[in-house]
């Protein structure tokens, strides 16, 4: 995955049950862990398979799929960075 990718991509994680939720919020596409290593181990491998899969199909990255609903945005925007080390822009929602 070219790490343009990696860097243009905001995830915002947030508390969900007994587990975590991780969503990106230029692409429509989530991921679920028990914890927030696990939920971020899990979004990294969803967004490079989802990656992987349209450029290999002839498009570009994440062709045809639609961003996540505005809200998700303003949730990223209100939430704290994350003290995980990540390689995309991670940020966690309490």
């Amino acid at each position: 995955m070219p790490d343009s990718i990696k860097k243009s991509v905001r995830v915002v994680a947030f508390p969900e049950g007994d587990g975590w939720i991780a969503q990106c919020v230029e692409h429509d596409i989530c991921a679920q862990g028990r914890d927030l290593p696990a939920v971020q181990r899990n979004m990294t491998a969803a967004l490079v398979a989802e990656c992987d899969y349209t450029v290999a199909k002839g498009g570009e990255p994440f062709a045809g799929i639609d961003p996540a609903p505005s809200y998700f945005e303003a949730m990223f925007e209100e939430a704290e960075e994350a003290a995980l080390q990540s390689e995309w822009n991670f940020r966690i929602a309490a």
